[in-house]
């Protein structure tokens, strides 16, 4: 029911808002929360691994090498002093 005491009028009482505030306010959210996604997926990846638990390789091209143990320095003096060629 309408009430004819008050005369209509054509035009809005409240202005209506922008749509570009919304629509930047929600792509800074989503940015925001990207970045975070990213940070956290760099922080897990490089966590270092539980003791004694092997770290397997994560391309599976890679075939995982041990390293050799480094051989035993020699003692000075058996060894024979080194010279470069042409230097007598």
């Amino acid at each position: 029911m309408r009430d004819y005491k008050f005369r209509q009028t054509e035009w809005p009482r409240r202005k209506a808002r922008s749509k570009t505030l919304r629509i930047v306010a929600v792509l800074l959210a989503v940015v925001a929360l990207g970045l975070l996604g990213y940070a956290a997926l760099q922080w897990f990846s490089q966590k270092p691994a539980a003791e004694g638990t092997p770290v397997e390789p994560r391309n599976p091209r890679v075939v995982p090498l041990a390293i050799p143990p480094k051989a035993p320095a020699e003692s000075t003096s058996t060894a024979e002093p080194s010279t470069r060629p042409g230097q007598d």
